[in-house]
């Protein structure tokens, strides 16, 4: 096995580590109940997994203000939303997006998130870093969620990537 395939599947075994262990919940694998909401986000990673580009379907109801995760901001570009024309680019307010549109109907977003800058500037653990040639970050950094946001909803984190990831 190539040095970049083995940094590659250990950056996928990271990135999955957090849905693992809710795979094997029965209670969180039970069908969702009428009133569950479900944030669906999917995620393709460039080779070497320095860019990601996301897809995400927020339903009715989630707050308006996203965020990511602290330091994470500066490097999620091209922010859209769907809607009935076609792709809408959406700015930033300081370190939130506002989306009124997700609260009131649900949303489609998509973006790109420059992991491999993010984690070769930020260099914290907690938030991205780069060790030993393997890229370190929660999805709380690179997926777009509200602040304080409390419910029962429930999230399906689905990452592919380019080969050998």
């Amino acid at each position: 096995m190539s040095g970049s395939s083995l940094k590659c599947r250990r950056l996928l075994s990271f990135l999955l580590l957090g849905c693992s262990s809710a795979q094997r919940d029965p209670a969180l694998s039970q069908p969702p109940h009428a009133a569950a909401r479900v944030w669906s986000y999917e995620v393709a990673a460039s080779a070497g997994a320095r860019e990601l580009s996301v897809h995400a379907a927020l339903p009715p109801g989630v707050p308006e203000e996203l965020e990511l995760d602290r330091f994470a901001h500066p490097y999620l570009r091209g922010l859209e939303l769907r809607t009935a024309h076609g792709w809408r680019s959406l700015s930033a307010s300081g370190a939130r997006w506002r989306v009124p549109e997700c609260r009131v109907s649900g949303c489609e977003l998509r973006y790109r998130y420059l992991l491999g800058d993010a984690a070769e500037e930020i260099d914290r653990f907690g938030f991205a870093a780069l060790r030993g040639g393997v890229l370190l970050a929660p999805p709380s950094t690179w997926l777009l969620h509200p602040r304080d946001y409390e419910g029962d909803d429930r999230y399906r984190l689905s990452v592919s990537g380019a080969p050998p990831l």
